[in-house]
């Protein structure tokens, strides 16, 4: 057996943030036995959500870079039915092949089919437009919650508990088939938002069961392919959160199957994510390329036809999905730095009071990039900027938002001489121990 060699420059980079190993797991969202073994050598290199939290935390690109060996890319999507891995290793390594089987077949995956099983010793429910409207109306409060406090303003059971309650509704007998269809549309795009605020609060493996569940429910909707994109770029974002880049295209590849029956402002949208894509794989003519597409695409774009499940997607985030796609090229390959600038403001000037949790996004990314742009002023600048991503965040409830905020901590490090960095780390140890 290979004896253990300690990863010192783990060790290193945890110790400079001033953490200990129970704040440091807390942060990357592993378990304190995870770090141990992080740091002894005993895992030579973390699960791909666990890698993807450390480069942004200590803005590095590669698992080298933390004292760990390069991870090795899963083997191909396994199918459906395939039981020898633990459902959450399923869901981790073959997010691809599950959502692709929700979308097109039959074929129900065992976590899905918890979600959408019938309600338990009930009468089978006589549905009618009245169900469809409460369902509807669920959806668009939360979509409000979401957008105005962020996803963790209801914890993860409640809304895993709302979309069962919704989709066991699907079991029910229907007196007309478009009340049917209705409630099947109805059910998948409340599984879009629900699944979204799983996804910001950090509750992954539930997001991902809700989206699956989601696609499998639209199949049956008057709108189906409108739902698929949207569901599917949903799980592309996250998959590009957590690093999985590949699949994350190959999700939105399949959400353009639906082109011909989206509007141009959800075409915009999907160009825009790609860009975000490729930007994370540091492939900057692909980024100009789809940003560029991104910006046709909402050229084109009439509000009065779009319909309520994409009319988020205004000028703001359009600007804010094109700089996110910048300061990855500013941060990752030291490019596009003076874009993501000017997309970022604009985003930032652009964001009205219901959007912001988009706007402290938008304001941290843009501090960020203000800091790596060396220029007389900019970590001061940078810093200020911050600090008013720190102000909306007091009044949101967004793990996102805190992940990417505590993220600013190493950037700081050259400058925390200056008063004001010195004034921002410290306000971020606070929400780092809150």
């Amino acid at each position: 057996m290979r004896p253990r060699t300690p990863n010192r420059a783990l060790i290193g980079l945890r110790t400079e943030l001033g953490l200990s190993q129970e704040q440091y797991a807390e942060l990357v969202g592993a378990e304190v036995r995870s770090v141990r073994g992080w740091e002894t050598g005993e895992v030579t290199c973390p699960q791909a959500r666990h890698l993807a939290r450390l480069y942004r935390l200590h803005g590095v690109n590669h698992p080298e870079q933390l004292g760990f060996l390069p991870r090795r890319r899963a083997g191909s999507a396994a199918t459906v039915g395939h039981t020898d891995p633990s459902e959450a290793d399923v869901l981790r390594r073959d997010i691809l092949g599950l959502a692709a089987a929700a979308a097109f077949t039959n074929a129900v995956a065992a976590p899905v089919a918890r979600l959408l099983a019938p309600w338990q010793h009930t009468r089978t429910p006589a549905v009618g437009a009245a169900d469809v409207a409460r369902v509807q109306q669920t959806n668009q409060t939360f979509y409000d919650v979401d957008f105005l406090i962020g996803g963790g303003a209801l914890r993860p059971d409640v809304l895993l508990e709302q979309f069962r309650k919704a989709a066991g509704l699907l079991h029910g007998t229907f007196a007309q088939d478009s009340t049917r269809e209705e409630l099947y549309s109805a059910v998948a795009h409340l599984g879009s938002t629900v699944g979204f605020m799983l996804f910001d609060q950090g509750q992954h493996l539930d997001a991902r069961k809700v989206y699956l569940a989601s696609l499998q429910v639209a199949q049956n909707a008057s709108d189906m392919w409108p739902l698929r994109s949207i569901v599917l770029s949903e799980l592309a974002r996250q998959c590009l959160h957590l690093g999985e880049y590949t699949d994350a295209l190959e999700l939105l590849h399949i959400a353009h199957g639906g082109d011909d029956e989206i509007t141009p402002t959800a075409k915009a949208m999907l160009h825009a994510v790609r860009a975000r894509v490729h930007a994370g794989r540091g492939d900057v003519a692909a980024t100009d390329r789809f940003a560029g597409l991104a910006e046709e695409e909402f050229g084109h774009s009439k509000p009065v036809d779009d319909p309520s499940w994409i009319t988020w997607f205004d000028r703001a985030e359009l600007d804010g999905e094109i700089g996110h796609a910048y300061y990855a090229l500013a941060l990752g390959r030291k490019q596009r730095a003076t874009q993501a600038a000017d997309r970022l403001s604009r985003a930032v000037a652009r964001h009205g009071p219901d959007q912001a949790r988009s706007k402290a996004l938008a304001l941290t990314k843009l501090s960020k990039v203000r800091m790596v742009q060396r220029e007389p002023g900019a970590a001061e600048d940078g810093a200020n900027i911050a600090l008013q991503s720190l102000d909306l965040y007091e009044r949101l409830q967004s793990p996102r938002v805190r992940e990417d905020l505590l993220s600013l901590r190493p950037l700081l490090r050259p400058h925390r001489h200056l008063p004001v960095l010195a004034e921002l780390d410290a306000r971020l140890v606070l929400v780092g121990r809150g």
